[in-house]
Parts: C-alpha cells; sequence; structure tokens
C-alpha cells in the first residue's frame, strides 16, 4: 500500500507528495510501536509482521496470486496469522537458545551463505533472487544466523540419534526418487550429502514442532490478531 502511495506522489504536486510522506512516515511509526503479540515479556511489533507478510506476497506474486486482492481477503487474514504463529515460534525456540547461551559466529554464517550463493550460481545470480523475493543480503544473513542458533539449540537438546540420517535412509530416498523421475537426477554419491542434510532437516522440523508445543505450554503467550 505505501508503495503505491509514493507512485501516485511522483505525479502529484509538491504539497501532495509531502502529505503523502507524513501520512506514510505516522503509519511507519504506528506500525512500529503496535504490539502483535507478547513472548515471555518480549513484543512482537506490527512492522516485523508487516515485513515478513510483504516477502510471502511477494513470492505469492511471482505465482501469479495477488494476496492483496479483495478475493483473497480472507486467505490473506488468515496467512497472517500463520505467519505470525511462525514468528511466535522462533521467537519460543531464540528465548530458549540463549538461556542456554547458544551463539552462532561470523564464520558459520558466512560458510552457510557461501553454499546458498554458489547453489544459485554465483552473486550476480542470488542477488537477483533476493531482490524478486525483497530480501536483503544483511537479513538474510541474520536469518540464517537465527537458524543456527535454533537448530543449535535443539541438537543439544535432543539426542543425536533422534535426528542422525542413516545410509540406508539416504539411499532409499535416493531410489524412490530416481523411480519415479523421468529425467537423469544425477549419480548418488554427488547427492548423498544434500539428500542427507534434508532429510536431517526434515526429521529437524518433526522434533522441533514437538519440542515448541511442550515449551510454549510453560509460557506467557498473547497475541492481538
Amino acid at each position: 500500500m505505501r508503495k503505491i502511495i509514493l507512485l501516485v506522489c511522483t505525479g502529484l504536486l509538491i504539497l501532495a507528495m509531502a502529505g503523502c510522506g507524513e501520512e506514510a512516515n505516522e503509519n511507519k511509526v504506528n506500525n512500529s510501536v503496535e504490539k502483535v503479540a507478547v513472548v515471555n515479556g518480549q513484543i512482537l511489533y506490527r512492522d516485523e509482521l508487516e515485513s515478513q507478510m510483504e516477502q510471502v506476497k511477494s513470492q505469492y506474486k511471482q505465482q501469479g496470486k495477488d494476496l492483496d486482492s479483495e478475493e483473497n481477503e480472507a486467505a490473506l487474514a488468515e496467512l497472517e496469522k500463520q505467519v505470525l504463529e511462525e514468528m511466535i515460534d522462533k521467537t519460543v525456540l531464540l528465548q530458549e537458545a540463549d538461556k542456554e547461551g547458544i551463539s552462532i559466529k561470523n564464520e558459520e554464517v558466512k560458510s552457510q551463505f557461501d553454499q546458498m550463493e554458489a547453489q544459485f550460481g554465483g552473486e550476480e545470480q542470488f542477488n537477483k533472487v533476493l531482490k524478486n523475493n525483497d530480501i536483503t543480503v544483511e537479513k538474510l544473513k541474520q536469518d540464517m544466523s537465527e537458524q543456527l542458533k535454533i537448530e543449535k539449540y535443539i541438537e543439544n537438546a535432543v539426542p543425536e540419534e533422534e535426528i542422525s540420517v542413516s545410509e540406508k535412509e539416504t539411499r532409499n530416498y535416493y531410489d524412490q526418487v530416481k523411480e519415479q523421475s523421468s529425467k537423469e537426477i544425477g549419480n548418488y554419491e554427488n547427492l548423498k550429502s544434500q539428500i542427507e542434510n534434508m532429510l536431517k532437516q526434515q526429521k529437524v522440523q518433526s522434533v522441533q514442532d514437538e519440542l515448541l508445543e511442550s515449551l510454549k505450554e510453560d509460557m506467557v503467550i498473547e497475541r492481538y490478531l
């Protein structure tokens, strides 16, 4: 909405342009102090939620779906609640990680960032992907750092055998995909590490959901949507 306002302003008189600027600034101030949730005393603000929603809407728009349209009003409201719940879950896990004194080094973030950049074909192509999804490099690195902290917390809180991936599981997954795919998927040894990481992430997610349910029972969480 603010982008539309700014576009309209550029075609109007300076006076009208100034008026729009004031309205946008006022909205920004209001959003920065409006609470959408409180997790154990930590406030989550409207502008944080809107930032997440802009990324989600951008991704949907690339698929040809405009969430800001009137026909998608109900879907947008439901999606906003889901995104808020994800923010709450993330806050809960980060709070627990901080209690355990878990920290992430810059080198760990850089290593993961470089790997992702390489997967997208290098810096130039990766920057295009980030721009298309309204994500800055700084924001991505912050998200990576927080995700790594959460993963370390879960790994410390959960026995290794619950999230480890065996050679048999990796091989079975590869064989299933190869059998179902109409195209050549590549050599097993070349894909083994990627498959293992993916399967581990699935296990981590499952364990994370169970852990969250337990943690949230003992927390004071208020929602304002």
